[in-house]
């Protein structure tokens, strides 16, 4: 081998190698993680919603914080809607119980509008629901949606959607 192809070799090589990262995260993506955390885990211990994702929006100030859950048994809309509000308000009251992270809120309190949560619906044995039962259960700008898959197996259909008040007045009236 010559020297050039030596040379050439060695420097590709040493691209590949990339130094240990530096990055640590700020105190509010510190406070996002650890509100989020605790909230995945309250909503476990009172819904058996498993905690499979989570995100947000917080480039300036927290806009929104969002968490996605895995839920291995069929649910009709009205027991959705008690997993989704269950979901919701524990979330919010996560968040705003929590003082330190108060000055990076876009605005206090936190409201549905600021949550976003997706259940993600199957059968117990981990397979998917039948294509005319509720698949996806999501809260997304404070309206909660309920969707079955189409017809032929591709894309969702949405069979009902309503407000956070709207849900939350039918869960106290059927109490």
């Amino acid at each position: 081998m010559n020297f050039f192809s030596l040379f050439t070799l060695l420097i590709l090589l040493g691209g590949c190698i990339t130094p240990p990262s530096s990055y640590i995260p700020s105190e509010k993506e510190k406070l996002c993680n650890e509100v989020t955390r605790i909230a995945a885990k309250e909503i476990y211990n009172k819904t058996g919603l498993i905690p499979c994702g989570s995100g947000g929006g917080a480039m300036d100030q927290i806009r929104m914080l969002a968490l996605s859950f895995n839920y291995p048994y069929e649910v009709d809309i009205t027991e959705g809607r008690k997993l989704l509000i269950a979901a919701l308000e524990t979330f919010m009251s996560v968040i705003n119980e929590d003082e330190r992270i108060r000055t990076y809120l876009i605005n206090y309190p936190f409201e549905p509008k600021n949550i976003e949560i997706r259940i993600f619906l199957q059968k117990e044995d981990g397979s998917n629901v039948a294509l005319d039962s509720l698949c996806i259960l999501g809260a997304i700008d404070g309206i909660l949606s309920y969707r079955i898959h189409k017809p032929d197996g591709f894309g969702l259909d949405r069979v009902h959607e309503e407000t956070y008040e709207e849900a939350l007045e039918k869960l106290k009236s059927a109490m």
